[in-house]
Parts: structure tokens; sequence; C-alpha cells
């Protein structure tokens, strides 16, 4: 079983100059961290889960993977628990699910302070 933690955020969230960004961890390995330019945090939350499953898609195609976020969004949006409400979004969003449709994935929520431990930002 892979295990993967994901975070994104925006600096400066609800303004014109929002700086969006993401992390991601897969196995214990290398933090991944990248910029996404101008975004909300939603969005950039969004952004980052598509990184990490495409990171996913390519070393670890058919395991089982445990994916660990903290945004409820994202698991509701990608699960359909949740009614996308923007067109922004909702591209995102079905991106995201086309991309975890293939996996073997479990996607597990977990607070803000867990993951801040695990990431260390």
């Amino acid at each position: 079983m892979i295990s993967a933690w994901v975070d994104g955020g925006s600096r400066g969230n609800g303004t014109a100059t929002a700086q969006a960004y993401g992390y991601y961890l897969i196995e214990g390995d290398t933090l991944v961290q990248f910029g996404f330019g101008l975004g909300t945090n939603n969005e950039a939350e969004l952004k980052a889960f598509i990184e990490l499953l495409r990171a996913l898609r390519v070393w670890y195609p058919v395991d089982e993977i445990t994916i660990h976020v903290d945004s409820a969004n994202v698991i509701g949006w990608v699960t359909g628990a949740f009614k996308v409400r923007t067109e922004r979004l909702r591209v995102l969003v079905l991106q995201a699910q086309q991309l975890l449709e293939p996996l073997d994935a479990k996607l597990v929520k977990v607070s803000g302070d867990e993951m801040k431990k695990v990431l260390g930002h």
C-alpha cells in the first residue's frame, strides 16, 4: 500500500494577487513543492491534488494508494458528494476525477495540523 500526502494553499486568498502553491509527498520520499501563479485556496488544493495524481499514475499505476488530504472540499468534489459551484473549479474537478478513476485509491481526510506535521510547512 502506497501512502501519499497532498496540500495546496494560497497566500493572500481572496485577493487579486493571491499566490497559489502546492506540496505532495509519496511514501515519505522527497517533498515536491511547486507554485501555480495566481489562484484561490480551492484552486491550489485541486491543482496540487492533480499534480499528485499525475505522479502516482506514472510511478505507482497498479498499487493500492491511500491519499491523505486536509480539504473536505477536494474529497467531496472528486467523489461527487459536494456540488461544484464555479466553472473554474468544475474544470479542475473533472480533470482530477479522470486522473483518479483508474487508480486503486482511498481518500482520507486529515486535519490541517496533521498535514503540517507530515509535510513540514
